[in-house]
């Protein structure tokens, strides 16, 4: 039985995020694994739990943000497009708005739709060894 609230949907969104309330400056990320109440981001920035977040999702002419609190911090590299590179990923519960509505979910979704390629370290370390 699942103990999820809401369904999960695979994605992966390039999206900047700052720290909620704090002049800290932009940072970079992948959102991914979304769902109506929270996200799981990952980014190169060592974030501590229970910090807010603020996150833009973004393509050339939509533009949408949501709050999140870090909920959950995993160590783990990932590559994406042999340029960019993650070292954390953090899961994030939706606190404004508390939920997304299931349009806001068919945005999303819609500006997550891009060919990006996510490589883990262990799938890396599996091909080398071949």
């Amino acid at each position: 039985m699942a103990l999820r609230k809401f369904e999960r949907y695979p994605t992966l969104a390039k999206a900047r995020w700052n720290y909620f309330a704090e002049n800290t400056g932009k940072f970079t990320g992948y959102l991914t694994d979304i769902s109506q109440g929270g996200c799981l981001l990952k980014t190169a920035e060592n974030i501590d739990t229970r910090r807010w977040l603020r996150i833009l999702i973004e393509n050339e002419k939509v533009c949408h943000t949501v709050v999140g609190r870090v909920v959950r911090k995993e160590h783990g590299i990932d590559l994406f497009n042999d340029t960019d590179f993650t070292l954390f990923s953090y899961g994030l519960e939706f606190t404004h708005p508390t939920a997304l509505t299931s349009n806001h979910l068919d945005l999303i979704l819609d500006l997550s739709r891009r060919n990006l390629t996510v490589l883990s370290w262990r799938n890396r370390n599996e091909m080398s060894s071949a």
